[in-house]
């Protein structure tokens, strides 16, 4: 047997730093699926992570929540934000400070219609209700944002019957959504399906859309102005920072779905240039943008190598000079990935069939800092085991512990630990680790090639603490 073990160690002067590995979210029959690229399904508010997805799980289509409070280490429960025997699907997310919120499409009465809730900090969320205009039905993918306290959402959606179609866009009440006004809407027709993805920066929002091939851009600081003609694509994504905007899109002008790009250097008056960004055999589709000041962060799925694999690109400079493309994902089921950025931490979510169910998985990337500056509040308040990922499992399988402490700048606050896994009689199969550890959050990739099927126990003992769990390995 094989063991591979990460830590981040929190010591005086930097951090673990690069890609941390897959970690499955969800582990509930019926699939469990993210958004297309026009929407986040992760958002970030200093250390606390946010995903949502829909999840069938209960027999029907329901949004589900998650979150983390350690920037991603852990993760708390399943949430189900909507619970009803109605289908809810295509959920987007927006944190604003200590506030998240929420929208979705929901089919209540034949019609797919948009909802909305929020909640402080992810907690007690507020029953969700449809915003105006209420005889507006067959809704489709909404976009959300927040600029200062009131709540944006760019959706498709068609009137009574189903005969009109735009682009709505929604504006929030200034209490965040919390007291269910909203100021106003206004709509944009069109003749097919779009995608609408929308941002705020600034004191200004941002929209994009496409329309029969043809990508649409226009922007809102009192009222939206009227839409312009960017270029052909499909699958638009925006994002900005101060006067910047950066719309990222696929499209077939070569022969395959290929990534592109395009920005404006003044609020979206003028814009710049088409940009090839992959080159690649197969498909390269569903691009999702971040921006972190005026470094971007581009994550999409592509199949160049037969498969579908999450890949990822970066521009440290408002998008003069990009990075390698890089796999993340090496499983040939990963899709619809979704991006955010908090403090320098890369949080990326998508949809992976990998375990022969479609389940939710997350990875992040940390950045290497000084810890006196960024990660004091990351230190493990709290000894803690988690279960392992994937189980049941087949050959690989990671586990998850912390040890909780002070930091000290002489780096010699250890604590005694020994991880071992049992077999169900007793007997001691292989020790893991047996040596003193600084504080921190470790992670040991399980090989387990040589064992046999079975029901397995791992056994975590870190000073006085001990807890034990249960794996079961299959062949």
């Amino acid at each position: 047997m094989k063991k591979y073990m990460f830590a981040i160690l929190f010591i005086a002067s930097t951090c673990f730093a690069g890609w941390g590995p897959d970690v499955r979210l969800t582990d509930a029959p019926g699939g469990s699926f993210t958004s297309l690229n026009n929407a986040k399904c992760v958002a970030a508010s200093g250390d606390t992570v946010y995903v949502v997805w829909w999840d069938q799980r209960d027999g029907t289509d329901d949004i589900y929540f998650k979150r983390s409070i350690y920037g991603g280490s852990t993760w708390e429960k399943d949430t189900n934000l909507t619970n009803t025997v109605l289908p809810e699907k295509f959920p987007s997310l927006a944190a604003s400070r200590d506030k998240i919120h929420a929208s979705w499409i929901g089919n209540p009465d034949g019609y797919d219609n948009l909802y909305y809730s929020c909640a402080l900090g992810g907690i007690n969320w507020l029953s969700p209700y449809r915003p105006p205009p209420y005889d507006w039905h067959c809704a489709g993918y909404p976009s959300i944002s927040v600029l200062e306290d009131t709540v944006h959402i760019l959706y498709l959606g068609r009137n009574t019957g189903c005969s009109y179609r735009g682009i709505s866009k929604i504006y929030g009440s200034h209490t965040g959504g919390w007291d269910q006004e909203w100021i106003s809407w206004h709509s944009i027709p069109l003749e097919k399906e779009s995608y609408p993805s929308i941002v705020a920066s600034g004191s200004k929002l941002h929209g994009v859309w496409c329309n029969d091939g043809t990508i649409y851009y226009s922007n809102c600081t009192s009222y939206w102005d009227p839409e312009t003609t960017l270029t052909q694509g499909n699958h638009p994504c925006v994002a900005a920072f101060n006067n910047l905007v950066y719309v990222i899109w696929q499209d077939n002008r070569d022969g395959n779905p290929e990534i592109y790009y395009k920005q404006s250097l003044n609020n979206g008056e003028t814009w710049e240039l088409d940009e090839r960004l992959t080159n690649a055999t197969g498909d390269s589709k569903y691009p999702s943008l971040v921006t972190s000041s005026d470094t971007l962060h581009l994550v999409w799925q592509d199949n160049r190598d037969g498969n579908w694999e999450i890949y990822y690109k970066q521009s440290p400079d408002g998008g003069t000079t990009w990075t390698p493309d890089t796999a993340l994902t090496d499983t040939g089921s990963s899709e619809h990935p979704s991006i955010t950025v908090s403090d320098s931490i890369i949080h990326i979510v998508w949809q992976d069939n990998r375990d022969g169910n479609y389940e939710i998985y997350y990875k992040r990337y940390l950045k290497e800092v000084g810890v006196e500056e960024k990660y004091l509040h990351q230190i493990p308040q709290v000894f803690l085991l988690s279960q392992n990922q994937p189980n049941p499992f087949h050959q690989f399988t990671v586990i998850n512990y912390q040890l909780p402490g002070k930091l000290k700048t002489n780096n010699q606050q250890l604590t005694t630990v020994s991880l071992k896994i049992y077999d169900i009689a007793g007997k001691l199969v292989r020790t893991l680790v047996n040596e003193p550890q600084r504080v921190g959050y470790y992670e040991i990739k399980l090989d387990s090639n040589d064992l046999s099927a079975g029901i397995y126990f791992y056994k975590l003992e870190a000073g006085k603490f001990t807890s034990t769990k249960k794996f079961i390995l299959l062949k």
